[in-house]
């Protein structure tokens, strides 16, 4: 399995997947027999991203509002943006927080996320780290970040208290992308 980009028809987010097995990371890449829809010019396919009725994805993308090296030796990162899903279109800002200084994949030492839909409505949800890492380039600043965090307060219906967020991010020094991937409750 090698190292693909997959493209959403929708709103045009593009995200790069390493090779990895589905054992190794929550997004693997889909699999060969995974469904696929034409693109836009209506001859190559673009994996279909795995969808149930339980489960909805969220595209992110926005700008690094702060970034800061702190004497204690923590890179801290301020992330604002928005998500979106089919027609859907929230506010998003999520706070990291991890040390610098090692190589690879470092934990997480603190984090929490906001969604809400801004003016549309009161509709929001505020989420704490539960775990996760980052892995910085040292030569560049990017950072690729996986975290999950978990629903301490909502008013959204899908997302109750307790419910998981499964998050990627790819950070740049001042633009990012991701996934947010969660099990909704369909009532």
């Amino acid at each position: 399995m090698g190292d693909t980009y997959r493209s959403c028809l929708q709103c045009g987010f593009v995200s790069y997947q390493p090779a990895v097995s589905k054992d190794q990371h929550w997004l693997a890449t889909a699999s060969p027999a995974a469904p696929t829809r034409p693109n836009e010019a209506g001859s190559a396919t673009i994996p279909r991203m795995p969808e149930s009725g339980s489960e909805v994805r969220y595209h992110l993308t926005g700008e690094v509002s702060e970034r800061a090296e702190l004497l204690n030796g923590s890179m801290q990162l301020a992330l604002d943006g928005v998500a979106s899903h089919a027609t859907e279109r929230w506010e998003l800002a999520v706070a990291l927080a991890w040390r610098i200084g090692r190589e690879g994949a470092i934990p997480l030492e603190e984090g929490d996320l906001a969604f809400d839909h801004g003016d549309v409505d009161n509709s929001e949800l505020v989420a704490i780290l539960d775990g996760g890492s980052a892995e910085e380039d040292s030569d560049t600043g990017n950072a690729i970040v996986e975290a999950r965090f978990t629903i301490e307060e909502s008013n959204i219906t899908a997302f109750e208290a307790g419910t998981q967020l499964h998050c990627r991010f790819e950070v740049s020094t001042e633009r990012w992308t991701g996934v947010m991937s969660a099990a909704v409750n369909e009532n």
